[in-house]
């Protein structure tokens, strides 16, 4: 009898470990996502599965049959994380974000332009924002407050809220009014102290900035990158695939710095500065990348400019030569993008 005991005691024992290791799937979720083609850029997964959440986190995914409270039957479609941009300037309105959702885009981030003071641009989403966000502290913010002797900050006013402008009397003084050594001194320290607050990287744009910008610019945008283990996303200096400014010098000038100083770099829509050069410029960056330079590309499918905030290589006077279009081309893009 005693030996029955323990042979019985053993095979609970057995019987329960096994149920305490039945995988997840044997559950129920509080939601389940059925058939989709699920991709997973993490593990490189791009198959059918089913996925299952519970208390709101994904607790499975998996080719078994699942079932939950909630199902949604995904045929057809694609089933993937909430996508990160890199690269948007609508990250504060409500609209903007709700546009972003219907993307599938869960964090929009103010990477190029950047925004100053950080700490209040953070403190207007808190609570508010319908999706995760972040920002780089921007160079060009710096420059209007150093280089602008009328601009004025308010509460919760941010260079990048264009709509402030005549509270902040904003006048494009970044673009154009090239800085003493002194007021670079004065932009760098301002950017560093965005950083302290919070910001993702730096945002450096010398493409809006073409005849203003100093490369000491650059190269503190780099070096403070490099201190603080953070990036410079960077609008390059010059869009075009003509000499003497084609789109790879721009491009050359910051990943020499990144090289030199550290940091990583997100070269922001690489093709609408190297157009023609588009496929040397990739060839650069992946050979920068495997030296250990932590450098990434960005391209995008649109074709509109903004000369309203002094795009030098959309004026008409340059615009033929740096694509080497017919003028009459020239000429329309170039009304059009105004």
């Amino acid at each position: 009898m005693y030996i029955q005991q323990k042979i019985l005691t053993f095979a609970l024992m057995i019987f329960f470990g096994w149920l305490a290791g039945l995988p997840a799937w044997a559950q129920d979720y509080d939601l389940v996502i059925l058939n989709g083609r699920v991709i997973d850029p993490e593990t490189m997964l791009d198959s059918v599965r089913n996925v299952g959440i519970k208390d709101g986190k994904i607790a499975i995914v998996t080719d078994k049959n699942i079932s939950g409270t909630e199902t949604i039957d995904a045929s057809g479609h694609v089933v993937a994380p909430g996508f990160i941009d890199t690269h948007s300037h609508n990250v504060l309105t409500p609209f903007g974000q709700k546009l972003h959702l219907r993307d599938g885009v869960t964090t929009p981030l103010e990477l190029e332009f950047g925004v100053l003071p950080v700490e209040k641009w953070y403190a207007s989403m808190e609570g508010k924002s319908q999706t995760n966000y972040g920002a780089t502290a921007g160079l060009q913010a710096a420059r209007e407050m150093v280089l602008n002797p009328n601009y004025s900050t308010i509460d919760g006013a941010t260079v990048n809220d264009l709509e402030l402008g005549t509270a902040t009397s904003f006048d494009m003084a970044w673009s154009t009014k090239v800085a003493t050594d002194e007021q670079v001194e004065q932009i760098l320290a301002l950017v560093e102290e965005g950083l302290k607050q919070g910001g993702l990287g730096v945002g450096y744009t010398p493409g809006y900035m073409v005849t203003g910008a100093r490369s000491e610019e650059g190269l503190g945008a780099q070096e403070l990158a490099g201190k603080y283990r953070r990036f410079v996303a960077m609008h390059g200096r010059f869009s075009g695939q003509m000499p003497p400014t084609d789109g790879l010098l721009g491009t050359l000038q910051q990943l020499g710095a990144a090289a030199a100083y550290g940091g990583g770099l997100i070269i922001q829509h690489m093709t609408a500065q190297t157009l023609a050069e588009t496929k040397a410029a990739q060839a650069l960056i992946d050979n920068a990348a495997q030296r250990g330079i932590p450098v990434i590309a960005e391209i995008y499918g649109y074709t509109y400019g903004a000369t309203m905030v002094a795009a030098d290589y959309l004026h008409p006077d340059n615009y033929q030569n740096n694509r080497a279009i017919p003028t009459a081309i020239s000429s329309r893009s170039a009304t059009c993008n105004r």
